[in-house]
């Protein structure tokens, strides 16, 4: 599916991954048809051990048979699942529940479709266009900006797990606004999406068989009225003592988070995805 070639540091490399998981809007211009239906996250989370089959009804022309290969819970009531379709060289299935909610990528050399909420107990199913798509533009339609750690030039030695492990874990901190919320559909809808661009960023670095893996630590909604510009909120993220974002900074040090990322409601004149500060 996805992958990732780390030439210039992990940490770097991570960073801007994430960030192009998590674009705002969805390009219209790559949907080919979408459809509307209530879909049932039970029978995802029935689906438990590795090699058991979930039987994916996309389209009337268009069923799959996904084939579990890992499954991960939490205490929070929300479940990534990864697979694979059955019989389809070099494809992904990710789905993702957050209570009643579901969002997910169907993903292969020949098709590629995504889930996402569409609010009122409806989710959306839709067919894209394109066959070679970039990260951005599969893994759904909404938008972050990260903000990288306080110490320039690395991050805290003790997130980092070693010797014992060779992979270096970043904890991720995700704050959202109350517009951000709204436009996905509630709360459920703006989590279910925020799980999917994490395990979407977390599939392209197994892929590129990096060394890294994100962990999402928390998920915060904050009273905070959207700036004119992403760039502007981007350096209220940043800054402390403005008065901006308090709880988002308090979060931070309470989860002692590597990267802090912010999912705004924009208007179609941002030009930007999102936008990163690394140091």
């Amino acid at each position: 599916m996805f992958r990732l070639s780390v030439g210039r540091g992990i940490a770097r490399a991570a960073l801007a991954l994430l960030l192009f998981a998590s674009p705002l809007l969805a390009r219209e211009d790559v949907v080919r048809r979408s459809r509307l239906l209530i879909v049932d996250p039970e029978r995802v989370t029935r689906v438990t051990e590795p090699g058991d089959a979930l039987r994916l009804h996309l389209f009337s022309d268009a069923s799959f048979t996904a084939v579990l290969d890992r499954l991960e819970a939490d205490r929070h009531n929300g479940v990534v699942w990864q697979g694979h379709l059955r019989g389809v060289h070099d494809s992904t299935v990710l789905l993702v529940v957050e209570g009643d909610v579901m969002a997910g990528i169907v993903w292969s050399p020949e098709s590629s479709y995504r889930i996402r909420y569409a609010g009122s107990g409806m989710h959306v199913i839709e067919e894209l266009e394109e066959r070679d798509l970039q990260l951005q533009e599969l893994a759904d339609d909404a938008v972050a900006v990260d903000w990288a750690p306080e110490r320039p030039g690395k991050l805290p030695s003790h997130k980092i797990r070693r010797p014992a492990s060779p992979m270096s874990t970043f904890d991720l901190l995700v704050l959202y606004t109350p517009a951000a919320e709204s436009w996905a559909g509630g709360r459920n809808g703006i989590r279910s999406r925020i799980r999917l661009h994490t395990a979407v960023a977390n599939n392209a670095l197994a892929n590129g068989k990096a060394k890294a893996r994100f962990r999402l630590v928390r998920m915060t909604r904050v009273a905070y009225e959207e700036g004119e510009s992403v760039f502007q909120d981007l350096q209220r993220l940043r800054q402390q003592g403005d008065g901006f974002l308090r709880e988002g900074h308090q979060q931070r040090r309470r989860f002692g988070a590597d990267f802090v990322s912010l999912y705004r409601f924009r208007s179609l004149t941002d030009r930007p995805c999102g936008l990163a500060l690394q140091g």
